[in-house]
């Protein structure tokens, strides 16, 4: 059991202590959020708060796919140009640079490859953080 989940225990556990007594006035059952223990938190700022991490979780993964899209996109521009202008040097017997075709490619992949390492890094935080 995590520690949220501790403390998702003892909080629950302390408002079932103070479940009312039908027999007994409101004043003497009211939850008093000084009855906490000093580290403590009301489960709906736990809540609230855990709710905010996430969304902001949900955010930078989402936001980082929408910018390896963009980038893959553009990527893919280039290298669909640098694709034509070498084939049609090879079709058209003309001299062409294979070193720099070669140069191009390899620094395109290794963009791709890191731009999706990065992603993947993010979902697997949040998938660790946020799902059970």
């Amino acid at each position: 059991m995590n520690s949220q989940q501790s403390l998702f225990t003892k909080q629950t556990n302390k408002l079932l202590e103070k479940q009312p007594d039908i027999n007994s006035s409101l004043e003497d059952n009211e939850l008093i959020i000084d009855d906490l223990e000093p580290n403590e938190t009301p489960l709906e700022d736990s809540f609230d708060d855990e709710l905010s991490e996430r969304l902001n979780g949900e955010e930078k993964v989402l936001h980082n796919h929408l910018e390896c899209v963009k980038q893959e996109a553009y990527l893919i521009t280039v290298e669909g140009e640098l694709i034509t202008k070498l084939e049609h040097a090879m079709l058209n017997e003309e001299s062409y640079d294979m070193t720099g075709y070669l140069t191009t490619a390899e620094q395109i992949a290794k963009e791709k490859l890191q731009m999706y390492s990065e992603l993947l890094a993010k979902i697997n935080w949040f998938k660790e953080r946020f799902e059970p």
